[in-house]
């Protein structure tokens, strides 16, 4: 009897234990994955973050997600990687969130809503699934290129947690057109930062570099920032491009009308970056001319000369057209030219008027005259014919 009794406090306190390890067995965790997508480490506020969300029992097996899965994802603001779904106190969701189920596996891709220090969690809501794990540590960083007159700044901003530390030393490096600008690097320690903004749990720190464009006179094009880390290497670009423009076109020396074989200068006042090439053309049609392309106060100018012009050949509409990647602008001037002769053009038209009215005068003189003689003749011969009959 006292054997049968002992068996059955012993059953009595096995049994609990027994259904409580079989209902942890059956319990599933879902946890960020560790699947080599998504890494811990600093991340660009800009793009998407990646990953897994991965399903887990007791036994750190790795479980397929149901078809009828339903997930959110959230980042805390604790320290704590272990959340109960209801705890709503102490997790916010991520605005923008996509996910895909393929072969079991869920794949996510969300939008990092701030620059900040985020503990990522997925929380999987089904029948057997009433709590979420494995937080993942994911900094937010932003760095951009903005140019201030002649100095382009390359500004690193970034979250900073004391056990994620931005990992030094780091080596600032600048590139043009993808080739390293000697002489432009710069080693970084945890003391050139300078904190922005701190926090609860996290703060916000920023480092600059900056290089002077004075160094590259002319030398537009795509700038990069790269910075080198331990880790990662991070980087942006800078496009030192603006669209082409001419801005005037003019004849110097500037006349309303030039004569045969005098010269004349076209230039074309223009700008640009990359620097534009510059065609010519007369009535549409491209010229051979040589242009001298020189910086004039400050201004890039393009210049044609015609040594000596010709009425026949050189008069027509003249275009300077400037053109870069970004697209093409141009200006026009129309160039009047006139033959040597033509000042005397208006006199010989005058003489020839002076020289028809000489003769059309002499010729009527000559004709009345002509005709006042035969009436004399006439009236003679009348006078004669009358004598004749009286006699």
């Amino acid at each position: 009897m006292a054997s049968l009794l002992h068996y059955l406090v012993t059953f009595c306190y096995v049994f609990p234990v027994l259904v409580t390890v079989h209902a942890q067995i059956n319990k599933v965790f879902y946890r960020i994955g560790d699947s080599g997508i998504f890494d811990e480490g600093f991340f660009n506020v800009n793009e998407p973050l990646s990953g897994l969300c991965i399903g887990r029992n007791d036994s750190d097996a790795n479980l397929p997600f149901p078809d009828d899965y339903s997930v959110g994802f959230y980042y805390a603001s604790t320290s704590e990687c272990l959340y109960a779904k209801d705890a709503s106190s102490s997790i916010s969701a991520f605005p923008t969130a996509t996910e895909t189920l393929k072969n079991g596996q869920l794949s996510f891709n969300i939008t990092a809503p701030e620059l900040r220090f985020y503990r990522l969690a997925c929380d999987v809501i089904g029948a057997d699934t009433n709590s979420i794990s494995g937080c993942r540590y994911a900094s937010m960083y932003n760095i951009t290129i903005t140019l201030d007159k002649d100095e382009l700044i390359c500004n690193l901003k970034f979250a900073h947690q004391d056990f994620d530390e931005f990992p030094t030393p780091a080596n600032v490096t600048w590139y043009r057109g993808g080739v390293r600008l000697p002489g432009e690097e710069q080693v970084i320690t945890e003391p050139d930062f300078t904190t922005v903004s701190s926090f609860t749990d996290y703060s916000v720190k920023s480092f600059s570099s900056v290089l002077k464009l004075s160094k590259y006179a002319g030398s537009s094009g795509v700038y990069s920032c790269k910075i080198f880390t331990p880790k990662q290497t991070l980087s942006t670009e800078f496009r030192d491009e603006t669209a082409p423009g001419a801005q005037y076109i003019q004849l110097n020396p500037h006349k309303e009308q030039y004569v045969d074989g005098n010269s004349v200068e076209i230039s074309c006042a223009f700008s640009g970056l990359p620097e534009p090439a510059i065609k010519w053309f007369r009535d549409d049609t491209p010229l051979t001319l040589n242009s001298v392309d020189k910086t004039v106060n400050g201004q890039r100018v393009s210049t044609i000369i015609i040594d000596s012009l010709e009425n026949t050949v050189d008069r027509g509409l003249y275009m300077c057209q400037a053109t870069n990647t970004l697209g093409v602008d141009q200006q026009t001037v129309f160039l009047r030219v006139r033959d040597k002769l033509a000042p005397l053009w208006p006199f010989l038209g005058i003489l020839v008027q002076v020289i028809l009215l000489a003769i059309c005068i002499a010729v009527g003189e000559k004709v009345r005259k002509k005709k006042i003689a035969e009436k004399q003749i006439q009236k003679q011969l009348g006078s004669e014919n009358d004598g004749n009959v009286h006699t």
